[in-house]
C-alpha cells in the first residue's frame, strides 16, 4: 500500500510512506516471525486484536520486498498492486514525491490500488486520473508449493452436520476444501479443476467473489488429502486438515452411519477452524525460492 497522509512538516502538506504488510491470526504468529527471519529481520511484528501484523515502511527495506517480488512474481489479480506499487516506490527513491507533479503521480497510482482512494483524497485531488493496470492472466498453476501456500492462507477444509430424515441416524454429514476469492481472479480458480483434476467454480449470487469447491468425498481422498500430505500446509491451519482428513476417514470407511462415529465426527469437529483452543502455532519453516504465502 501508498499511505498518503496530511503532515503540515512537509512542504507540500503530505506525506508520502510505501507500505508491506501481512496480517494473520494471533494463532499464527510463528509464521510471521519467520517471514520476518526470512526477509534478513527486516520489518517489525505488530499486535493487534486477535492479529499479528508484520509490517516493513522502511525504503530501504521495501526495496528488500520489490527485489523478491520481481523475482518472484505473484499470480493473483494483486500482481496489479504490486506492479502500481513498485512505480510509486521508484517515484519516492527519486524523491520526485517532494514536487506536486510528482505527488499527484502517486495519487494517481494509489487511486488503482486495492480500495482506491480515500475521501479526504478525492476531495483534494479532484484532477486525478486513475492510473491503468493491468489484467493479470495465469497460464497455469506454477508449481505444487504455491498451491500449498496459498491454502494455507485462503483454504478452507470444513465438514457440517445437518439433519437428514432419510438417513438413518437423522443427520447427513458433509465435507469439502474450499478457496475463495474475489471474482477478479475467478480465471485462477478455475484452473484448479483441471489442476487437481476434481472440484468446480461457484460463483457468489452477488458476483462479488467465487468459490474453488471439491465435495465429492472420493475426489478428495483420492487426489486432496494425498496431495496436502505431500505439500504440507503451514501454520494452524495445518491441524485443521488434519482433523479434516481423520474425519474424511471416518466417511470413507462409514462410520458416519454409525452413532459412534458421528459422535467422534462431531468430537473432531469442536477442535477445528473457529473453535480451536488458542495454542502456540509451532514454528513453521519457509522454504527460499518454493513457498509463496501471498
Amino acid at each position: 500500500m501508498i499511505n498518503i497522509r496530511e503532515n503540515p512538516a512537509s512542504k507540500l502538506g503530505w506525506s508520502v510512506v510505501p507500505c508491506f504488510q501481512i496480517s494473520l491470526h494471533v494463532k499464527d504468529k510463528a509464521i510471521l516471525t519467520d517471514i520476518e527471519a526470512f526477509f534478513g529481520g527486516i520489518g517489525l511484528n505488530k499486535q493487534g486484536k486477535n492479529r499479528w501484523t508484520f509490517v516493513v515502511f522502511s525504503l530501504n527495506e521495501i526495496q528488500k520486498i520489490v527485489e523478491h517480488f520481481d523475482t518472484y512474481p505473484l499470480i493473483t489479480q494483486k500482481h496489479g498492486d504490486y506492479l502500481l506499487f513498485r512505480e510509486a516506490v521508484i517515484l519516492i527513491q527519486r524523491k520526485e514525491h517532494l514536487t506536486l507533479e510528482g505527488l499527484e503521480k502517486i495519487v494517481a497510482i494509489k487511486a488503482s490500488m486495492n480500495l482506491g482512494l480515500s475521501k479526504k483524497l478525492e476531495q483534494t485531488f479532484t484532477n486525478i486520473n486513475p492510473k491503468a493496470r493491468i489484467l493479470v492472466r495465469t497460464p497455469e498453476i506454477p508449481n505444487p508449493f504455491w498451491v500449498a501456500g496459498f491454502t494455507s492462507g485462503e483454504g478452507c477444509f470444513f465438514f457440517n452436520i445437518g439433519k437428514d430424515t432419510q438417513s438413518k441416524l437423522g443427520y447427513r454429514v458433509r465435507v469439502g476444501f474450499q478457496l475463495t476469492q474475489h471474482i477478479r481472479d475467478r480465471q485462477l480458480l478455475t484452473l484448479l479443476e483441471t489442476y487437481f483434476g476434481c472440484g468446480k467454480y461457484y460463483l457468489s449470487k452477488d458476483h462479488r467473489h467465487g468459490d474453488y469447491i471439491v465435495s465429492d468425498v472420493s475426489a478428495l481422498a483420492d487426489k486432496i488429502i494425498p496431495f496436502f500430505s505431500q505439500y504440507k500446509i503451514l501454520g494452524i491451519k495445518e491441524q485443521d486438515y488434519l482433523c479434516w482428513s481423520e474425519a474424511i476417514n471416518l466417511i470413507i470407511a462409514k462410520k458416519h452411519l454409525t452413532q459412534q462415529g458421528l459422535d467422534q465426527i462431531r468430537k473432531i469437529r469442536e477442535n477445528m477452524n473457529t473453535k480451536r483452543v488458542l495454542v502456540e502455532s509451532e514454528s513453521a519453516t519457509l522454504v527460499g525460492n518454493e513457498n509463496d504465502l501471498s
